[in-house]
């Protein structure tokens, strides 16, 4: 995280920062209330975010062309209405009146150029590759016309990245101006961010450290916490803290970097692999964690684990190199018992923490060996970020011909039977190749005060964050003290 550096604030912004009762522009106080999470957002785009934080915590803020509801159907959100003219052509109605916070327009000509930003290859959309199918798009007035290269089966999960103004589209710093909410304030020092989300308003703050962000919850300095977990043993009901626990449509993994020596060698990738069983794992967790080899979401689409070799090695291996963002203390803790069980094994390994910012950027330059990081799945099992060769996620940089042959056929095909076998040939190769290790997964927490009401959606795709319904959040009363 950047360092704090000392800063002068014009009266209005201190005014926002710290909810002071003497302005009269702040919504009630029972409208307002504290949330900690242990790293800043990786940035303040929606379009841009690629971890859950980020991208939950932005998520009520913004509109999507579509969806996903409380069942993890995809519906429309600012589209009136849709029909496809033909099975290479999609037909939107933008509804009417729409506008930013700022008081622009929200049609047809916003949506056209959104669309022209994700399907441009030489953008900064970190989903750009996703949307090669896109022949021509078109707008007149609140009607937009998708012309499509092929038919496109995952195309409407695929239309549920938010939109954003025309002027702001790929901004990479500060602000970015929303529909259902704002961020009104966000300190330099990446600290402390205010939104307003829906008529609330959300003090956030950054603690890294657990019990710090415990005893911030126990004095009532804090409201929520999200992304920690405590200790076992802290107090929480005499502190009047409440936990809930829910599981994330995520994966754990362990990345191997295919392009070069020493992990190009698929024995060595079947040797490690062996030896991080899960047990260990579960055993870190207290047994609050949950585990699949291989998921495409849908139970249909899940196979075993093919067996792993556990063969000695035939020559020694250097010691390896583990990357993990440092903000993470369970990812820390997760580094140390792999290095543990692969030193059993007789392998070393250095682990490297830095910063996620960093840590990304090493990520999709393929400039590590080994990698912690966690999948985040949608409803749709298309995956073709994931395990093709162009694919903007792939970090392992798996490149297989009858990989990207598959994905091609899964977007293509609009069967659900004939799609179903194309998947369950995808992840056969994906598994059979090693491009990672699937790692058991933790169950995510959110920490509250009692009496705060927090709606957490059910496993739907990547709408499973307690943080994305900040909006329905339900405010308990202010302490004493804040009155």
């Amino acid at each position: 995280m950047s360092r704090i550096r000392p800063r002068l604030f014009s009266a209005k912004l201190l005014c926002l920062l710290l909810l002071l009762p003497s302005c009269s522009s702040h919504p009630p106080k029972e409208q307002r209330f504290r949330l900690t999470l242990p790293l800043f957002p990786t940035t303040l785009n929606p379009q841009l975010a690629t971890d859950i934080t980020t991208s939950s915590l932005l998520y009520p803020l913004y509109s999507s062309l579509f969806t996903f509801d409380g069942e993890g159907k995809i519906v429309p959100d600012i589209v009136e209405e849709y029909s496809w003219p033909t099975p290479r052509r999609l037909r939107l109605r933008i509804k009417e009146g729409l506008t930013f916070r700022n008081g622009l327009p929200l049609n047809g000509e916003t949506v056209l150029a959104n669309l022209r930003y994700f399907s441009d290859q030489k953008g900064n959309f970190p989903y750009a590759s996703e949307f090669g199918f896109l022949e021509s798009l078109s707008a007149k007035g609140q009607e937009v016309t998708l012309h499509l290269k092929h038919p496109h089966a995952p195309l409407l999960s695929l239309l549920t990245f938010k939109i954003l103004l025309p002027s702001e589209l790929g901004k990479e710093r500060g602000r970015v101006v929303g529909t259902r909410g704002s961020v009104l304030f966000a300190h330099e020092g990446r600290s402390s961010l205010l939104l307003e989300v829906q008529g609330k308003t959300v003090a956030v703050s950054v603690e890294k450290d657990p019990l710090a962000a415990y005893l911030r919850l126990k004095r009532g300095e804090s409201d929520a916490v999200f992304g920690h977990r405590f200790e076992e043993g802290l107090p929480l009901e005499e502190a009047g803290i409440e936990s809930v626990g829910y599981s994330l449509s995520s994966l754990y993994y362990l990345a191997f970097n295919l392009r070069s020596p020493p992990l190009n060698s698929l024995p060595l990738r079947e040797y490690l692999a062996a030896s991080l069983s899960p047990g260990p794992f579960f055993a870190l967790l207290k047994g609050h964690g949950f585990y699949s080899p291989f998921s495409l979401l849908q139970k249909d689409y899940r196979l075993p684990l093919p067996p792993s070799s556990r063969r000695p090695l035939s020559s020694r291996v250097p010691t390896l190199e583990l990357l993990l963002n440092s903000e993470s203390p369970l990812r820390s803790r997760y580094a140390l018992l792999i290095q543990d069980l692969l030193s059993k094994r007789g392998i070393r390994v250095r682990i490297l923490p830095i910063e996620y910012p960093a840590y990304l950027d090493r990520l999709k330059r393929g400039a590590f060996q080994l990698a912690l990081g966690a999948f985040v799945f949608d409803a749709d099992p298309h995956q073709g970020d994931l395990w093709g060769s162009e694919g903007g996620m792939n970090y392992s940089g798996l490149s297989l011909p009858e990989v990207d042959r598959l994905i091609e056929r899964g977007r293509e095909e609009t069967d659900p039977s004939r799609r179903r076998e194309i998947y369950l040939r995808l992840s056969s190769l994906v598994m059979a190749a090693k491009p990672l290790v699937f790692l058991p997964t933790p169950q995510q927490v959110l920490y509250r005060r009692k009496g705060l009401s927090t709606p957490v959606p059910e496993l739907v795709a990547s709408n499973s964050s307690a943080l994305m319904s900040l909006g329905e959040w339900g405010l308990p009363p202010l302490p004493t003290s804040d009155r």
